[in-house]
């Protein structure tokens, strides 16, 4: 028997393992054709992943099976666990536990691979465990009715990617308690799904942190921020859009750029900005004119650079915060420098010498 039929058997009794329990086993939610069929491997072009069908009517009933990326080099074929795509279980009534499927990512299988869960819509309970090190693309997508459990054994964990946890339900995650091997955040890696009034803590070790990443579909309370380990050159577009924060952001000193949008419609009670910062784009902390959180908002902005950033954008603050009574403080000897740039005029009647703040 050559190796490629060696491991469509083996790949046939996980099919069977699997459907006996009730499951159905899918890469990227896409289905082989027939004439694909008869070739027995597909390689689906997003992530060069193949598979192996068994018959016909299993691929007219949707049934496909996982063939794990094997190398199929001049007849020889591997099967490596840790590149699982995805599973996608049928909502049978002997699997739920208390209303939903109970799903443990298989131990040994440390990525989470692209769209494994994509659009999900059964009610599912995953629980992770310590060897997982990355979660793909997709990887969760609005799965709304999915929850989670395990987070905090992901002790290796390297990376989330861009929307793998998008429009999900994260009570149980704990955002200021990233694991500390953490080197990636995706953008809108958490859109849409973090709770209300928790608390987000960056950790040392991140290499990247993408547009919209935490970002909310509406204004919402939020407890605390935490960046004094964030060591990036800037704040992405949008990081924070539409969060409400009754706390300080102080700036990270290795932090020159603030980017556009980064906490619009969102708010921190006092904001302060060390001597390195060099660029505020548009609506970093901007917002509309009415703000319907009227519990939360700017009480003051300090500035402590003697020299005004090199590029401020537009409406970088909201303009409710002027009819609130904020205060931008600065160097004293830098007021008339600040006062002087031209996306700052509006807040001219607001700007201070730093020897007047309390």
């Amino acid at each position: 028997m050559s190796n490629i039929e060696e491991l469509k058997k083996e790949l046939l009794n996980q099919k069977q393992a699997i459907e006996t329990a009730g499951g159905v086993v899918s890469v990227a939610n896409q289905n082989p054709s027939p004439a694909e069929i008869t070739a027995g491997i597909k390689t689906i072009e997003y992530n060069d992943v193949s598979v192996a069908t068994a018959t016909e009517a299993d691929v007219a009933a949707g049934k496909t099976f996982y063939a794990g990326s094997p190398e199929l080099k001049t007849g020889t074929a591997s099967y490596d666990p840790d590149t699982i795509e995805g599973l996608f279980l049928t909502n049978l009534n002997e699997q739920t536990y208390n209303g939903k499927i109970s799903y443990t990512i298989p131990h040994g299988v440390s990525r989470v691979r692209p769209y494994c869960f994509y659009s999900n819509g059964n009610m599912i309970n995953v629980t992770f465990h310590s060897d997982i090190t990355h979660i793909y693309d997709y990887a969760f997508y609005n799965c709304t009715k999915f929850t989670f459990d395990g987070f905090d054994n992901m002790t290796k964990l390297k990376q989330f990617s861009q929307y793998s946890f998008y429009n999900c339900q994260l009570q149980n995650f704990d955002f200021e308690r990233f694991p500390e091997s953490l080197e990636y955040i995706g953008s809108y890696c958490f859109a849409n799904a973090v709770p209300e009034y928790s608390n987000i803590r960056l950790t040392s070790k991140l290499t990247y942190c993408g547009t919209s990443a935490f970002r909310c579909p509406t204004r919402q309370r939020m407890g605390s921020i935490d960046l004094t380990e964030y060591s990036l050159d800037s704040i992405a577009q949008s990081l924070l859009y539409y969060m409400a924060f009754n706390c300080d952001f102080i700036l990270p000193f290795k932090t020159k750029t603030v980017n556009s949008t980064m906490n619009y419609n969102g708010c921190f009670k006092n904001i302060v900005f060390h001597t390195d910062l060099r660029t505020l784009g548009t609506n970093c902390f901007g917002a509309n004119t009415t703000n319907p959180l009227s519990d939360y908002y700017l009480e003051s902005v300090v500035f402590e650079s003697e020299t005004p950033p090199s590029t401020v954008g537009s409406d970088v603050f909201a303009i409710q915060n002027i009819e609130n009574g904020f205060k931008i403080y600065v160097p004293d000897t830098a007021v008339e420098a600040y006062k002087a740039v031209t996306n700052l005029s509006k807040y001219v009647n607001c700007i201070y010498p730093m020897s007047q703040k309390e």
